[in-house]
C-alpha cells in the first residue's frame, strides 16, 4: 500500500471550538498536519499552542493579520 502525504490544513481562529476540534480529532491523526494558524489574540494562540505541545506536535506559525 502506498503511503500518501498528510493533508495540510490551516485554522482561522483558535477559540474554544477550534481547540475542541484540535484536541478531540486533528492532533490525534497521523494523516493530517496543521501547518498555519490565523489568530489575532495572543491568549487564544497560546491556549492552542499548549494543545500542540501536549500532543508532541510542532506548534504552527501564527499569521495574526
Amino acid at each position: 500500500m502506498t503511503k500518501t502525504a498528510p493533508t495540510r490544513v490551516g485554522f482561522i481562529g483558535m477559540g474554544g471550538m477550534a481547540r475542541f476540534h484540535l484536541r478531540e480529532g486533528m492532533l490525534r491523526r497521523d494523516d493530517t498536519a496543521v501547518v498555519a494558524v490565523c489568530e489575532p489574540s495572543a491568549a487564544a494562540y497560546a491556549a492552542g499552542a499548549e494543545l500542540f505541545d501536549q500532543h508532541g506536535r510542532p506548534v504552527p506559525p501564527n499569521e495574526p493579520d
